[in-house]
């Protein structure tokens, strides 16, 4: 099993240099690795339209990021979120917690086969 602790930060999306964002709303992932964590933003819409836009430019932070989004559920984190912020409840959200990276993990062809006969 192989856990990391993950935090997400989610805002209303603001214009950039006077144009429109491309969605309603912004949120920072932000994945707990070594040497240094993997921040990733994500634009979304109320019902998770949205891609992950990976600071980290390799294929350890692209690879890891795919994994946090498929294990940690954050999608239903972020449909969470966008209801909370189009109600109007508050302004910003904040989840934290810990994810297990091997969750949807199929089983090993190995673990499947019969003990052997002694």
């Amino acid at each position: 099993m192989h856990k990391t602790r993950i935090e997400i930060r989610a805002v209303k999306a603001a214009e950039i240099d006077g144009a429109a964002p491309p969605a309603r709303y912004v949120a920072r992932l932000s994945i707990e690795a070594l040497p240094a964590p993997v921040v990733t933003f994500i634009y979304f819409e109320t019902g998770y339209q949205g891609a992950p836009l990976t600071a980290q430019e390799t294929d350890s932070a692209r690879g890891l990021v795919f994994r946090a989004l498929v294990a940690g559920s954050i999608r239903e984190m972020l449909r969470v979120a966008a209801r909370r912020l189009d109600s109007g409840a508050t302004e910003k959200i904040k989840f934290s917690g810990l994810i297990d990276l091997d969750r949807r993990r199929p089983p090993r062809a190995i673990d499947a086969l019969p003990a052997p006969a002694v």
